[in-house]
């Protein structure tokens, strides 16, 4: 298959991928954006017991993926959410939601219930649960995710930064009512938001978290769209999402909650097994020889350093919508060209929303300065009003009046008497009574005769 997704090699290389162009062109929205976030969507129904090997540390990873979808106002992020959603309905029960808080994440999977003690039948003491294992969180305009990292406090975003690597969730709090916990292994989480190009900063100032780099980004332009809209094509999406597996016994699922990690199981691979994903040997030397790299301190782009974590959760979601536990080769190869379409797409983002932000700040500064200049004119004008009604109200104007005096008569614009004196002279508005002295502030000053 051909290594980028704009060509149509891409396209031709499985049914899912010409179903989804054809189904996006009929739909006009823009298929890179429709086939991400199926795929999206699709991560969302994969139990969190199904992961990919760990290529770096000792942990499986989760297949939960982010994708923002980048566009402006009115060019089809909506739509093709929509038209994803219509493609992929059933998401198993998953909470679709938006995010406020941290806390109100961790609230979406764990809850806490009243167990009764057969020896105290007094006592209120209560355990975890996993209320859901699975969300869909859907952010329709970034700057929602801005204004809730921004709040004091706010633990948004580390959350999603954990959340995407399937890390446990949530903190001790002294009260055990107050105490909800995720763990690792118990959720499935995906999220879709939409990024216009001017605020594409909320989410790449967050290069230091990691969070923007979590992120498949995806364009929803799509410059070979036709003229003339083509049919839908026959038939419904070729997946094979019933081939997933299901998620544990919701008895397992609790009792992992309540242990908050497989780790303090007796017997954890037969209490709560993992279906680890089998990958080539091609992904683990990509991703070795780039950890290599790493470690030995060769620098690289701060927003590509989870470029390959990414594809290997993209190739595993490839794998689970033909219903394998084995990543083949042209997963790989895909999820590689979708990856790169990301990140061509992000830089476009990035460089627009750079001039974006550049004719904000430009436009600022123009209209601080239109107004300081304004703000300047009415100060002037003000001015000129005190001296011409000091030397009308003056009997003994004619005579002259003292620059000083009529300073103190411009009270906090008085800085500006001896300048507006000088151009009202030009002006032929006043006149020099006697001898200049040189100096505004002696010189007697008179209306024209």
């Amino acid at each position: 298959m051909t290594d980028s997704m704009l060509d149509e090699g891409f396209w031709e290389s499985r049914p899912l991928f010409s179903f989804v162009r054809d189904y996006a062109r009929a739909c006009r929205v823009a298929p890179a954006a429709l086939l991400d976030t199926v795929l999206t969507r699709v991560s969302a129904l994969v139990p969190p017991t199904v992961t990919a090997p760990a290529f770096v540390g000792s942990g499986p990873i989760t297949l939960n993926l982010f994708l923002a979808l980048w566009g402006a106002s009115g060019a089809g992020k909506g739509s093709t959410i929509s038209t994803a959603a219509s493609l992929i309905p059933d998401l198993r029960g998953a909470v679709e939601t938006q995010p406020a808080s941290g806390e109100g994440l961790v609230a979406i999977f764990a809850g806490r219930r009243f167990r009764e003690n057969p020896e105290d039948p007094k006592a209120h003491e209560s355990e975890l649960f996993c209320t859901n294992p699975r969300a869909l969180l859907s952010i329709p305009e970034i700057r929602s995710l801005g204004g809730a990292a921004s709040r004091q406090g706010s633990t948004i975003v580390p959350t999603l930064t954990s959340a995407f690597s399937g890390e446990a969730l949530g903190a001790w709090n002294k009260g055990e009512s107050d105490r909800l916990m995720v763990p690792r292994y118990g959720y499935s989480l995906a999220l879709i938001t939409g990024v216009q190009p001017a605020n594409a900063d909320i989410l790449t100032n967050e290069t230091g978290t990691g969070l923007p780099q979590r992120f498949l980004w995806a364009s929803t332009t799509d410059p070979q769209a036709p003229e003339q809209r083509p049919k839908r094509p026959m038939g419904s999406l070729p997946v094979r999402l019933d081939d997933i597996p299901c998620d544990p016994p919701r008895d397992d699922m609790d009792f992992l909650y309540q242990q908050r990690d497989r780790s303090n199981m007796l017997n954890p691979d037969r209490r709560y097994p993992l279906t680890v994903l089998g990958y080539p040997r091609t992904v683990w030397q990509e991703v070795d020889g780039q950890r290599v790299r790493a470690l030995h301190g060769q620098a690289t782009d701060p927003l590509d350093t989870h470029r390959l974590l990414v594809g290997v959760k993209v190739a595993g979601v490839l794998a689970m919508t033909e219903g394998r536990e084995q990543v083949n080769v042209d997963d790989w190869q895909a999820a590689k060209a979708i990856v790169d379409e990301s990140i061509n797409t992000r830089r476009q983002c990035l460089d627009q929303g750079r001039e974006a932000q550049k004719t904000r700040i430009a436009d600022s500064m123009q209209i601080k300065g239109e107004a300081s200049e304004s703000l300047e004119a009415r100060k002037e004008q003000t001015v000129r009003n005190a001296i011409l009604r000091a030397l009308n109200d003056d009997p003994a104007s004619y005579e002259g009046i003292k620059g000083y005096t009529l300073r103190q008569k411009c009270g906090r614009n008085g800085p500006l008497c001896y300048r507006v004196l000088e151009t009202m002279l030009d002006e032929g508005l006043v006149e020099q009574v006697g001898e200049t002295t040189g100096r505004a502030s002696n010189d007697l000053w008179t209306l024209p005769v």
